[in-house]
């Protein structure tokens, strides 16, 4: 008996020596101590340069880790501001990092750098192509102006950080663009004294107006002003109203009032008043097409 319980305790050394090396690994799922340790048919290897990882394999300890991104924060303003946006000019695509934008008459494209710091939005030109005529006041060639910005719904609204003069309406300090299926409207307008001069108005896709321009066709500055700003529409089932802005050296308002409309003609009366008088008369209107060279 003594023999056998000495030959028993001989084979359980035997057996426990051997389990010692075995590939299997005891694991405390209650202790984290980071990612698992790759091993090659059961063993840790000598080295792991010469041992091929699996692909689903999580990576080594000393991967280089993923570059800073600016944290969750600036991903979501990136992400907010990743559109198209439109306007009754052309159309602003901004992404991560960099924006285009694009004349929709004459074509112009014009493209650069842009950057999100302190929840201001800067657009940096670095190229344009087909530019003849004057690049968007917002787009600064030399001394970009840091934009505070609001996304509401569709639409989005850039405020500059410093106020400037904008050759325009003041309200075009403030800048707005939407996205989706905007309806842009090009009114070609005749005053009763001859001077031409384009409307574009734009509405948002549920509806309501959002922004516009006008500018003179002709060389002559006398119907409304030389250029400005549709500054709000106004339709009913009696009439269309069209009210208008402008600044420089001599700011004006306007109004545009027709009760002879459809959707693709105009007839009323217009008058404004700027620095030095007062103006009026008669208009008509022609809805033409409105250009696509932005899209």
């Amino acid at each position: 008996m003594a023999r056998f319980g000495s030959m028993l305790g001989t084979w359980l050394l035997v057996i426990t020596m051997t389990g010692c090396k075995s590939g299997s690994t005891a694991v405390d799922k209650d202790v984290d101590d980071g990612p698992y340790p790759n091993w090659d048919s059961g063993h840790r290897g000598d080295s792991q340069a010469d041992t091929e990882v699996p692909e689903d394999t999580e990576a080594p300890e000393d991967t280089e880790a993923p570059k800073d991104t600016g944290g969750p924060d600036k991903t979501e303003e990136w992400l907010e501001l990743d559109e198209e946006w439109r306007d009754c000019r052309g159309t602003l695509h901004i992404t991560t990092d960099a924006f285009t934008w694009a004349d929709a008459d004459p074509a112009c494209t014009v493209s650069g750098s842009a950057s999100l710091e302190d929840g201001l939005l800067t657009l940096q030109i670095s190229s344009s192509e087909s530019c003849d005529g004057e690049i968007p006041w917002w787009l600064h060639a030399v001394d970009p102006t840091p934009f505070g910005y609001e996304v509401t719904g569709e639409r989005l609204t850039l405020i500059p950080e410093e106020l400037g003069e904008s050759g325009s309406a003041k309200s075009m300090l403030v800048k707005q663009f939407a996205k989706g299926d905007v309806d842009r409207q090009r009114w070609e307008m005749l005053s009763s004294e001859g001077d031409t001069s384009n409307l574009d108005i734009c509405f948002l896709p549920e509806g309501p107006f959002y922004t516009g321009r006008y500018y003179a066709t002709d060389d002559s500055c006398s119907f409304l002003s030389c250029g400005g700003d549709a500054t709000g529409a106004l339709k009913t089932k009696e009439s269309f109203t069209i009210y208008t802005a402008c600044a420089g050296s001599c700011p004006c308002v306007g109004m545009l009032y027709a009760e002879d409309f459809s959707e693709k003609a105009l007839a009323g009366s217009w008058s404004g008043v700027n620095c030095s008088r007062k103006m009026s008369g008669e208009f008509t209107a022609t809805r033409v097409d409105f250009p696509d060279a932005d899209l």
